[in-house]
């Protein structure tokens, strides 16, 4: 029994991250899992709004008539810019009311 803790004492000391390289799989889930939720859920409520979003809230506010112009120049046909200027309005009226 002596022999063979001799021959453990002679085998190269691994390092830090000799060990971690050599770690288990199942030990890296728990940590990336961690990591991706805290990139997932990092500024989850922020506002972003892109340029197509943009332009489209900005021609839905027109009146609808002014929509009937501006939507010729546009690739969206004008009942979509209607459908969100008629929820723009609603949602105002009931903002309105709860305030």
């Amino acid at each position: 029994m002596n022999a063979q803790n001799d021959s453990l004492h002679h085998l190269p000391q691994r390092t830090g991250w000799q060990r971690l390289a050599n770690a288990p799989a199942g030990l890296w889930f728990w940590p990336i899992m961690l990591l991706a939720t805290v990139a997932r859920l990092y500024q989850l409520t922020a506002s972003a709004i892109w340029c197509d979003e943009g332009s489209s809230l900005v021609i839905s506010q027109y009146a609808p008539a002014q929509i009937w112009l501006h939507a010729g120049h546009d690739v969206h046909p004008p009942l979509y810019y209607l459908i969100l200027h008629g929820g723009w309005r609603c949602s105002a009226m009931a903002c309105s009311r709860s305030g």
